[in-house]
């Protein structure tokens, strides 16, 4: 028999061997830093909550399947509530119970959260969580990509399907910008048939960003600064006062994210802006910038829909100045204008769930008076821990 229970401590060494030889085919002990990154996720930051705890299930005194719980907290209409991230989601296939997956994400489903979300869900998930009452989120579910240096891109591209994910030396580099000068007007011409109403931001009034040059001044003038953990707690709930359900940051989590986000150099080096038009908040962004590649937004916040624009066009603005070859983030709720209007290309993953055992914060988690971005999930901090990431792994 096998038996479900919550994971302990002193199990993350089990856990972690599991996920190294079912996830990333290794064999022996487990890596040390896979060990340390179980250890930090699931039970080392300030939001662990023992109410919504990682599950194992267990045959013979052994784990044989695990289910990690990310805690999150969230403000809806003012009050505080529970988010639960449901993280890997690991079995053995040498468990003697067929069903371990299910019988996993059932009692994880059954605590106390009002939410619970997963970024990475397969089909046989995606079944498994429409028959506990969840659903696709599909919206979320949309993969936006926008390319700024389409020959780089290519070759990024190429580079990942011959196995190779160092960037180019430097007279490949200036060969790859050479030919994305000439590439321009066709870049140009994709993003009009995008149905895009502006050019793309290298031929309008760009943002002020550190290290790209001055631009030319809009007024009031676009302006980013660093956004710190204190500026994110400090204006993350202004720029989401008029929503219902969003994000409810506190110092010590803030400053752990923050330096989770700078333990995932695979990923490129993360960005945080805060983006002000004149002496008003714009908005925010924070993005993993890779030079030559793919770069990954893992959040977009912005006061309104004026505004998001901004955000938009200053995240393209400093990804552009400082050489990425594309953004690619998931549509958000109130992206899809500024994402369209950008020249962004976009396509259907189907992997972003949702659940809620109240059907009204089930609706009201799809709509456009909530915000849940990736940085709320834990996908992003796990393409270090595999041995090679999908192209548009996120």
């Amino acid at each position: 028999m096998s038996t479900v229970r919550p994971l302990s401590r002193d199990e993350v060494p089990a856990a972690a061997s599991l996920f190294d030889r079912v996830v990333c085919g290794g064999s022996g002990p487990p890596p040390p830093e896979l060990v340390a990154y179980f250890d930090r996720a699931l039970f080392g930051h300030p939001w662990a909550d023992p109410e919504m705890p990682s599950l194992a299930a267990v045959e013979d005194g052994r784990v044989v399947a695990f289910l990690g719980s990310h805690g999150r907290r969230l403000r809806l209409d003012g009050r505080p509530v529970k988010l639960a991230v449901s993280g890997q989601l690991v079995v053995d296939p040498d468990a003697r119970h067929p069903a371990l997956g299910a019988l996993l994400l059932r009692a994880y489903l059954r605590g106390p959260q009002a939410l619970t979300v997963t970024d990475g869900g397969t089909e046989l998930m995606r079944a498994i969580w429409e028959r506990a009452g969840g659903e696709a989120a599909h919206l979320r579910c949309i993969e936006w990509v926008r390319p700024l240096r389409p020959v780089a891109l290519g070759a990024a591209y190429l580079r990942h399907r011959r196995g190779r994910r160092e960037p180019p030396g430097r007279r490949a580099e200036a060969a790859l910008a050479s030919l994305d000068r000439v590439a321009a007007p066709a870049l140009r011409a994709v993003t009009r048939l995008a149905g895009s109403r502006a050019q793309p931001p290298a031929a309008r009034p760009r943002a002020r960003v550190d290290g790209g040059g001055a631009g030319r001044a809009t007024a009031p003038p676009v302006l980013l600064e660093p956004l710190t953990p204190g500026s994110l707690v400090e204006q993350l709930p202004r720029l989401t006062a008029g929503l219902r359900l969003a994000p409810s940051y506190d110092l010590p989590f803030a400053r752990w994210l923050f330096a989770e986000l700078e333990r995932v150099p695979g990923r490129g080096r993360p960005v945080a802006r805060l983006v002000r038009r004149g002496s008003r908040v714009a908005g925010s962004f924070v993005y993993f910038l890779q030079p030559g590649g793919l770069s990954l937004v893992v959040q977009i916040a912005a006061a309104d829909e004026p505004a998001t624009r901004i955000v938009v066009d200053a995240l393209i603005g400093h990804a552009q100045a400082h050489g990425a070859a594309a953004l690619h983030g998931r549509m958000e709720t109130g992206l899809e204008q500024a994402i369209a209007a950008s020249g962004g290309l976009m396509a259907y993953g189907g992997n972003a769930l949702i659940h809620a055992s109240d059907p009204e914060v089930l609706a009201l988690a799809t709509s456009s008076h909530a915000l849940l971005t990736r940085l709320e999930g834990e996908r992003w901090m796990a393409p270090h821990l595999v041995k090679r990431p999908g192209w548009f792994d996120a």
